[in-house]
């Protein structure tokens, strides 16, 4: 199959995902409970739900379905994405090398890359079955960006009601930021979803006490999929961690049901912990500012796209500071609607520990196993293989958190028994993995935009619960409707337009190739900042050592060197010093000059 008739089929598959995902709403819509007993907020009803709305949804979620299918091969390879397996890159050249082998790509990732090694060997599965170009290795991220439209409402709506879920919904339809990963090859869209799924699973384990032996296997097969997804799943696991010990109001040394189940999912994600301890590096993202608060609390990092390692603002600060203030305005009063309520968890007998203990086993044994293996931070590798076992302890100190908690701080404890089950789910993963991240970060650099998509999703359905709180009269419901609907527009538009890489690698490579005669040669210098010009470009034209060996070689031959700020290759001015400037072209922060031997 031709990468055209591949992007023609998946661009087709795209779009019948949107009519189903449409026919999916339109059909079950009715049917979602809003909790397992009456929602506190009557606005909040699905029978109060008109057709109005649930044509208004249909559009918008085809709207944002379409979007982010559409256009999958426009964009050029961006630097990030030449770490996708399965792509055509030449060997001793590229950084990272070409991985086509199951073997060579678990290595190399596991050994070298610091992101979780999961998403890269589910994408060279997809590679392999369905190719590695540009719409190829997109196509997984905008699925998971579709998919991530009809989770949000199914949480948004068990929690708070099928308009909050409407509203939330609409508003990830038409996020910038997270339409500009889904159509990216980068984990942070399924990530997202995974986030999304795990935390709509363990709402649903709480609403049948944990007895349904389905959701706790798709809840642990979440959990797991998304530690080996994105490194910010761990802040995720333990919000939800501490929400369980919230809502747990049994005797001390009780073993709640869900606590355990978690616990399982804790320690079968365990080793990833030793593999981001592993290969981690520090200074690989942003120090704590107060910019990067006031972008994450604007709707989360609505207007920001990530095509620049330093962020930007792409709308003026005035602006910025206005959705600021209304992202605020909205999170505060979501913050004060209580949910829907869920049942207690159910306690289960000692019993269930034995399955616990036998995992902590073999999982401490694989993460010794990489202490052995790694020849860096081995000690605290060591250490670290402990921690399942440690982790044995989570359902006691779960179940007896809120007892403790009694004793020690009796009015605190009186004021958690005083509030609604549930009344902390979205708002915690929304607000504290965010907090917890930002303090660490004045430690261990961690403020990478991007990976905070994860909790984008919970930040979005506060800020509807908190729209639909303040929309009382007719007037302000317009407004508050008109307004969202311009921010979230026209965030769509800007982030839609901005470039996938700070440099444009596919248009230089273009303006090369219709140039490049059948004897030119290109020197180029071995790096990750180079590698994707070198998906474009014809790999045997390619020089990156012994320049002036090329040079005697080919004596007639003209000479392409690709300048962007990078430093002189080795030997390159001393193979060029016959050579003269005769010809140049230039992309977005990038430029290859033309030399031609000087006339004898």
């Amino acid at each position: 199959m031709s990468e055209t008739q591949a992007s023609l089929s998946l661009t087709l598959a795209g779009m019948a995902l949107a009519a189903v995902g449409c026919y999916w709403i339109a059909t079950r819509f009715e049917g979602i409970r809003p909790g397992a007993g009456p929602p506190l907020e009557p606005a909040a009803s699905p029978e109060s739900l008109d057709r109005r709305w649930l044509a208004a949804l249909v559009v918008v979620v085809a709207i944002g379905v379409t979007l982010r299918f559409v256009g999958l091969g426009v964009k050029g390879l961006a630097h990030p994405e030449a770490y996708i397996p399965g792509l055509d890159l030449p060997p001793d050249i590229s950084v990272p090398p070409p991985r086509h082998g199951l073997g060579e790509t678990w290595y190399w990732h596991f050994t070298t890359e610091p992101h979780p090694f999961g998403y890269y060997l589910a994408m060279w599965a997809w590679t392999k079955a369905f190719g590695a170009s540009l719409v190829s290795i997109r196509f997984p991220e905008a699925l998971a960006g579709a998919l991530s439209l009809l989770l949000i409402f199914r949480l948004a709506t068990a929690s708070y009601g099928a308009r909050v879920g409407a509203i939330a919904t609409a508003m990830l339809a038409l996020h910038g930021f997270h339409l500009f990963w889904s159509q990216a090859a980068r984990m942070y869209a399924p990530g997202a979803f995974l986030g999304l799924l795990s935390t709509y699973l363990l709402l649903e384990m709480h609403r049948t006490h944990g007895r349904d032996r389905i959701l706790a296997a798709g809840y642990v097969a979440a959990t797991v999929a998304g530690a080996l997804t994105i490194e910010f799943f761990w802040p995720l696991l333990a919000g939800q961690m501490l929400w369980t010990a919230l809502q747990f109001r049994g005797r001390l040394g009780a073993l709640p049901r869900v606590a355990v189940v978690q616990t399982l999912a804790f320690i079968l994600s365990a080793p990833m912990l030793s593999h981001a301890l592993m290969t981690g590096r520090n200074n690989a993202a942003g120090a704590p500012t107060l910019t990067f608060l006031r972008r994450y609390f604007s709707f989360g990092f609505l207007f920001q796209h990530g095509a620049y390692f330093e962020p930007r603002d792409a709308i003026p600060i005035a602006v910025a500071i206005a959705v600021l203030i209304l992202s605020l305005l909205l999170i505060a009063r979501g913050v004060g609607v209580a949910p829907a309520p869920v049942a207690v968890d159910a306690e289960v007998d000692r019993s269930a520990m034995k399955p616990l203990a036998l995992a902590a086993l073999g999982m401490s044994m694989v993460m010794l196993a990489i202490a052995l293996f790694s020849e860096r931070r081995r000690l605290h590798l060591t250490i670290l293989s402990v921690l399942p076992f440690l982790a044995l302890t989570i359902p006691v100190v779960v179940g007896s958190a809120g007892a403790i908690l009694a004793k020690v701080a009796p009015r605190l404890g009186a004021w958690l028994r005083s509030q609604p089950p549930a009344f902390t789910l979205i708002p915690l993963l929304a607000v504290v993995p965010t907090a917890a991240l930002f303090i660490a970060s004045f430690k261990v650099t961690l403020l990478a935009p991007r990976g905070f998509l994860l909790f984008v999703p919970f930040l979005l359905i506060v800020t509807a619960a908190g729209a639909l709180a303040l929309a009382r009269r007719r007037e302000v419901a317009v407004l508050l409707a008109l307004a969202l609907t311009v921010i979230f527009s026209a965030s769509a538009v800007i982030v839609r337009r901005a470039p996938i890489s700070p440099r444009d690698y596919q248009g230089l490579a273009r303006a090369m190739n219709a140039r490049l005669e059948p004897s030119d040669l290109v020197f180029v210098r071995r790096s990750w900042a180079t590698t994707p010009l070198f998906y474009y470009l014809p790999h045997d034209r390619l020089i990156a050592k012994d320049f002036a060996a090329a040079t005697q070689q080919a004596p007639e031959a003209k000479i392409w060197v690709v300048a962007f700020g990078l430093a002189e290759p080795p030997g390159l001015a001393e193979a060029l010093a016959t050579y003269q400037a005769v010809d140049s072209v230039a992309a977005l922060n990038m430029k290859a000059i033309r030399f031609s031997p000087r006339s004898r």
